[in-house]
């Protein structure tokens, strides 16, 4: 087998393998992995409960459904929740109340329709795994989902992950939700949220996107 040839299996063989990377991505193993983000997201609801006034919540790309399961832990009943990875639902069936459970579907957003509205509509860390050219509908879908607030995050550029496809500075998502929307960023309500999470340790150190790509936007 000649040096080309060598280099042409390699590649081939390195090409299958990430497929079969990708395949497996999200299942089971790799959401257990994620209890370590039980107590950030449980702190993120907290602040979500003391700084605004909430009756319901929807959150796209739920994942685990931590975020969720502290709000209901709060009293908050009108939740739902939407992820695109089948796998999930064994993880939501083991480790949350079947209450909540109940509240939670596995479908694709672009798909989903949400008849209801919700006070707050809660994405973190989705946009960067959308293709810029949905980038505007996963914007205009969550828009429809709230009648007061949305809680965002997304990747910036330079942050590392898996999969991200559009990582983009905040000034793009503002853009976007301008041209989309009503929803304009509340930089006092943000700001305010972000003093309060530099308590947590943990949060900062460990997970600094959660408060570096906080974007809170509110209807104008």
């Amino acid at each position: 087998m000649t040096w080309e040839q060598d280099s042409i299996k390699a590649l081939e063989e390195h090409i299958e393998k990430d497929k079969a990377v990708s395949h497996t991505l999200y299942d089971t193993a790799f959401f257990q992995s994620h209890m370590k983000y039980r107590p950030i997201y449980s702190f993120i609801a907290d602040l979500m409960v003391a700084h605004l006034k909430l009756g319901s919540v929807i959150d796209w790309g739920c994942g685990c459904g931590f975020l969720l399961e502290r709000l209901h832990g709060h009293g908050i009943i009108e939740l739902m929740g939407i992820d695109g990875s089948k796998e999930v639902m064994e993880f939501w069936k083991k480790e949350l109340p079947p209450g909540l459970v109940r509240k939670l579907v596995v479908g694709d957003i672009f798909d989903y329709g949400v008849e209801d509205q919700y006070d707050l509509a809660v994405c973190m860390e989705v946009g960067e795994h959308v293709k810029e050219k949905d980038a505007g509908l996963l914007v205009y879908k969550i828009c429809n989902s709230s009648t007061k607030w949305i809680w965002w995050t997304a990747a910036q550029p330079g942050q590392g992950g898996t999969n991200h496809v559009n990582c983009q500075p905040i000034s793009y998502w503002e853009d976007a939700f301008a041209e989309e929307s009503d929803f304009r960023p509340d930089w006092e309500k943000t700001y305010e949220i972000k003093q309060a999470m530099l308590v947590n340790h943990s949060l900062c150190l460990g997970f600094p996107w959660f408060r570096d790509n906080l974007c809170l936007f509110s209807l104008k």
